[in-house]
């Protein structure tokens, strides 16, 4: 706390604490020169605290001044909202036959390239406080660093740009600094077919390398075109300097333009499980060592593609094929037997199983997410996407155009959706209060039922509507957090009392 204090009072760190060592990351199997090694700046823990504090104050106010397009980094923002908004432009474009350009730049080493003078005259533009400037200028400015070579650190060299991958602050500060062009690392910019618009593109990227030190790399930038001709992408090519793309393409990790039905599409999914597998040898694990790898890691590895793609059941199959083998010790030179199904094997603790993840429930529960989102969050970019371009239609695209069923006991639940935005009165005249004559039914009631239905009516009576507040949705798992993947999953995998009973005699306590 002192030396918080002391930065506080003074504005100044004390010598020594901005220190950095350099470590060089290989980014390929073989690297042969320095391009293929990617700078990690290892920072001190008392500098690391104090960027940690500042970062915290500074994701707060993010959101009031970077745009919406900006979804990575950003609370309340996600960055598969990018990916949404990305996927819907170009099937649209392909549904209605229009000419779409897509080009995805690549910044030549983006942190290392922000020239410092430049973010300064962003963050005053902003109207950040010259306080917070001049702490983010000594936090920036007087940094030092030392390259690790074998271990053994060179001679210490102050730093004149950049920022450095690894300190709290520098994703932060980078929204900043890109905010000019309103796009950030991971960069897409999609247009109308036009030469005036190439030739505008190009330019405007060449005078923001010259104000801000960050750099296209048109090399390993691409353009991509949908409905538009290749003769036409070869000459705008020449004018940009880059490749052509193809959709499908990468963006933030996931493909666009890309039917997630496919199996190609989920081949990088299966294989970088089946890579990290490669590295573990299962025969030289205990049985506890393989549960905590399949908890802890390789049923992590495919979270970012389910939670914006529904897999196909075959990928599915696949996945829980290659872990179910790797859980019981299966190797490539070695058979061994699964002496318990795959799906009892996942089950909770409490129903007799080891608690590793059903891919199938999971991938549900993280796709519900959307639909929650699409509940609450309507004043998100990527709702308003959808919204343009499906109307009150929207939440059909995240449920594959199904229908909620209109028959039987879903009836009146359909309907009560429908007016969940109406005002008591409205519900009187429809005939949906207590005494309405709205409640019909298809035969007559038992006593039972009779008596079911009055202690609803007299529960519906007491119900007092605050007319001058707006309804609001409710997760009732969690009323006061909302909706949660692992509330869901819990919800999913949940089992009636009987199913718990029935497995009590698994033979778990036996094994091996």
């Amino acid at each position: 706390m002192r030396f918080l204090s002391e930065f506080h009072r003074n504005e100044k760190l004390t010598k020594g604490i901005n220190s950095t060592f350099i470590a060089l990351i290989p980014k390929v199997d073989n690297p042969q020169r320095l391009n293929d090694f990617r700078p990690i700046s290892l920072v001190g823990s008392l500098y690391k605290i104090l960027a940690k504090v500042l970062a915290n104050r500074l994701r707060q106010v993010v959101r009031s001044v970077v745009s919406e397009v900006q979804s990575a980094f950003v609370v309340a923002r996600q960055i598969l909202d990018g990916i949404m908004i990305a996927n819907e432009i170009v099937d649209d474009a392909r549904r209605h036959r229009k000419e779409l350009v897509l080009f995805k730049a690549d910044f030549e080493k983006a942190y290392d390239s922000v020239d410092w003078g430049y973010l300064d005259d962003v963050m005053r533009q902003m109207a950040f406080p010259v306080l917070w400037r001049k702490w983010i200028k000594e936090c920036v400015g007087t940094a030092s660093a030392s390259v690790l070579v074998n271990d053994s650190p060179t001679d210490e060299f102050f730093l004149e740009r950049g920022l450095r991958q690894g300190d709290p602050l520098s994703p932060f500060l980078f929204l900043l600094a890109v905010e000019g062009l309103n796009f950030a690392d991971d960069t897409l910019l999609l247009g109308v077919k036009s030469r005036a618009n190439i030739r505008a593109l190009r330019e405007i990227l060449v005078l923001f390398e010259a104000v801000s030190g960050l750099k296209v790399n048109f090399q390993k930038s691409m353009l991509v075109g949908v409905n538009v001709v290749e003769t036409w992408l070869a000459e705008a090519v020449l004018v940009l300097r880059c490749s052509v793309g193809k959709v499908s393409f990468l963006y933030l990790g996931l493909p666009i333009g890309s039917d997630p039905h496919r199996v190609s599409l989920w081949e990088p999914v299966v294989q970088s499980i089946h890579i990290r597998l490669m590295s573990w040898k299962s025969r030289f694990l205990s049985f506890g060592g393989r549960l905590v790898l399949l908890k802890s890691v390789l049923t992590s590895l495919p979270v970012y593609a389910l939670s914006f793609f529904k897999a196909p059941s075959g990928i599915i199959s696949s996945i829980e094929f290659i872990l179910n083998n790797f859980f019981w010790g299966e190797s490539e030179d070695r058979r061994k037997i699964s002496w318990i199904r795959w799906r009892d094997v996942c089950q909770r603790e409490e129903y007799g199983g080891v608690g590793v993840r059903q891919m199938r429930e999971f991938n549900t529960a993280l796709l519900g997410k959307w639909f929650w989102r699409l509940l609450v969050d309507k004043k998100g970019i990527w709702y308003q996407v959808l919204a343009a371009r499906y109307g009150e239609e929207a939440g059909r695209v995240l449920v594959g155009g199904h229908v909620v069923p209109r028959g039987g006991g879903r009836l009146l639940e359909f309907e009560m959706v429908r007016m969940r935005k109406g005002w008591r009165g409205d519900m009187s005249e429809l005939g949906w209060d207590a005494g309405g004559a709205a409640w019909l039914w298809r035969r007559h009631l038992w006593a039972w039922e009779e008596e079911m239905l009055e202690e609803y009516r007299t529960l519906l009576s007491n119900i007092v509507l605050q007319e001058n507040h707006s309804d609001q949705w409710v997760w009732h798992p969690d009323p006061g957090g909302g909706y949660s993947v692992r509330g869901a999953y819990e919800l999913l995998t949940s089992r009636d009392d009987q199913a718990v009973e029935a497995t009590t005699e698994l033979i778990w306590h036996r094994y091996p």
